[in-house]
Parts: structure tokens; C-alpha cells; sequence
């Protein structure tokens, strides 16, 4: 690790962050990192649209055609189905899943798909685990590994990691959830983007408290410490510290996330480290040459409604672009 370290004692984030904090750093990191691959494979894809060949797709193939018959079959079934998830611009994936016939999922970009992965389907107590049957692949898949769980919200099903809800609240409180279009961070069942929902989704109690009936909004008071990470080829990522004049009188939890709204021109998202009654500590992850988070930065929980219109125009746009693709 290289870098422009600053002490960061007495605030509970140098060596001492915990677990929880430091699988987030990870997963964060993870994030940018297979956003980045499949946008290079994207890249560089030939003109007539070549994909990346797979020597278990012809039983990947078969797999999600008894996948999608089994789903048919059922009758209001909490979670079989086909679902997507993804940033559409760069790369999405899309889940076939059943309790008899397992699942498959399926990456791609604009130009089709790139990588795929298939297994068994285990629930126990409404808990659902898939069983990756290739470790390069599950690699990237980092975020939707693990137990997650059906998550009903009107007429539409989610099926979200148990150590990502806070992040589908995360989603609800800035706008991206919920979305009118099939691509976004979390599965989302085909065809509910179309869907309308009132109040919020049926979650965990615990988690309940995450959820915000208005943006909180803060400015930064104090930067506390950066450190750089080299990442993937001749990628780095900073990490940078800093606290905001907000707290829990606010609302402000522990892993919540927040957008720079001022300058309008930075786009990462910010997570809450640490919380105290009338400030909070927050982390942000950059690529290292974007610009340094400073004194009087503005942010919020919920991002400006023209922003958050541009994007989702965005991810439209390259979900039609792929539909055409697969025609």
C-alpha cells in the first residue's frame, strides 16, 4: 500500500476500524473493480459483437430453460424467477433462479454477455444460498454472494443480501429505488420495474430505522485523513475521512450513504463510520486523481431530482441498447 497516511487516532478508524467497516471498504472496491473489467471487455470487443466463450454454456443454457419452465409452473412462489441487477452502462447481470432446478447467472454489457455461472439453490427458513460452482466467476460476483432473502414490496419481489440491507435502504433514501427501469444495484424480479409502490418495503425490523422519510442533508466541517490503495492494473483508489455537522439528532445511522450535492460535479457516494450525537465521521471512495473532498462540500442522503433523472436516462438508454443486441 502506498500513500499520503495521516494519524487517524482517537476517531476509531485506523487499524482499529471493525470487520463490518472494513468488508465495506472491500466491497466498494470490489464494485469499481469488475465495473472497470467488464467496461475493458466492452471496449474491446470486436465490431461484430464476439462474446467471450464459455465451455459450460450449452449446459448453463439448458439449466435456465428449466429454470424459466419451472418458474411458470409455480404459482405465486416468493422468490423463483428471472431477476436483474447491474450498472446497465457498463455491465448487468441477470438471475434465473428456482427451488428444484437451481439457477444461472448471466453478465453482460451493451454488446452481450461475457461470463456466466450456474448452481444449486439451498433455503432453509426463507434464507436462500447459491452454491458457485466456479470460483473465477464468483470472484465476480463478489455482491451477490451469500444468504439473501425475498423482500416484497407491493407487487414487486427484490431478493437482497442479508449484509446488504442497509444498502437497498441506502438505494430508497437517494432515489435509485425505487427504479423504473430493470437495471440497478439490486435483483429486482423481471418486469416489476414497471410495478408502482407506496410507503416502503416489508424489511427486518432492525433495519427499519434506516429508512428515511426525509433527506438528511450536512456539510463537511473537518478532513481527517486519506490513504491510497493501488488497485486492479494501473488503477488506485483513495480513501479519505472526514467529518460532517450532522448526527444521530439528524437521523444519521452507521452505514448510511450519502451524495456530494456541492460541487455538483463530484459523483462518488459517502458512508457514515461513525456516528455521534451532532457530527458524523464519513468515508469516501475515489479513484485517486479525482478531487480532494474539502471544508464546506454539501451533501445529502437523497441526490437533486435532475441528477438522478440524467442518470437513470443513462441507464435506459444502454438497457434498449442491449435489448437490441440480443434481438
Amino acid at each position: 500500500m502506498s500513500s499520503n497516511k495521516q494519524s487517524s487516532r482517537g476517531n476509531g478508524l485506523g487499524t482499529g476500524a471493525s470487520p463490518k467497516l472494513r468488508g465495506q471498504r472491500k466491497k466498494a472496491r470490489a464494485l469499481y473493480t469488475v465495473i472497470l473489467v467488464f467496461a475493458n471487455i466492452a471496449l474491446a470487443e470486436t465490431p461484430s459483437g464476439t462474446k467471450i466463450a464459455n465451455p459450460a454454456e450449452e449446459k448453463a443454457v439448458q439449466m435456465r430453460e428449466r429454470i424459466l419452465a419451472e418458474s411458470h409452473a409455480l404459482t405465486n412462489h416468493p422468490w423463483a424467477g428471472q431477476y436483474g441487477c447491474g450498472y446497465a452502462l457498463t455491465a448487468g447481470a441477470t438471475l434465473y433462479i428456482c427451488p428444484g432446478s437451481g439457477y444461472v447467472i448471466e453478465w453482460e454489457a451493451c454488446l452481450g454477455v461475457h461470463a456466466r455461472t450456474f448452481g444449486n439453490v439451498m433455503e432453509t427458513n426463507g434464507h436462500i444460498r447459491l452454491s458457485f460452482s466456479d470460483k473465477e466467476e464468483c470472484r465476480l460476483l463478489t455482491y451477490l454472494n451469500g444468504e439473501m432473502f425475498p423482500v416484497q414490496w407491493g407487487e414487486r419481489r427484490y431478493l437482497i443480501p442479508y449484509d446488504d440491507v442497509i444498502g437497498f435502504c441506502n438505494a430508497i433514501n437517494n432515489g435509485s429505488e425505487p427504479r423504473g427501469e430493470m437495471y440497478g444495484w439490486h435483483l429486482l424480479r423481471d418486469g416489476d420495474h414497471a410495478k408502482p409502490v407506496s410507503g416502503f418495503p416489508a424489511i427486518p425490523t432492525e433495519y427499519r430505522p434506516y429508512l428515511l422519510a426525509e433527506p438528511i442533508t450536512a456539510e463537511i466541517m473537518n478532513v481527517d485523513s486519506n490513504t491510497t490503495e493501488e488497485g486492479k492494473g494501473e488503477w488506485a483508489f483513495r480513501d479519505t475521512f472526514f467529518t460532517l455537522n450532522a448526527g444521530r439528532e439528524r437521523g444519521l445511522l452507521g452505514g448510511m450513504q450519502m451524495v456530494v450535492v456541492e460541487p455538483d460535479t463530484i459523483t462518488e457516494k459517502v458512508y457514515i463510520t461513525e456516528v455521534q450525537k451532532d457530527k458524523a465521521i464519513r468515508r469516501i471512495t475515489q479513484f485517486a486523481t479525482s478531487p480532494m473532498p474539502a471544508v464546506g462540500w454539501g451533501l445529502a442522503t437523497r441526490r437533486s431530482t435532475t441528477r438522478l433523472k440524467r442518470k437513470r436516462q443513462g441507464l435506459a438508454s444502454c438497457s434498449r441498447t442491449s435489448e437490441r443486441q440480443r434481438e
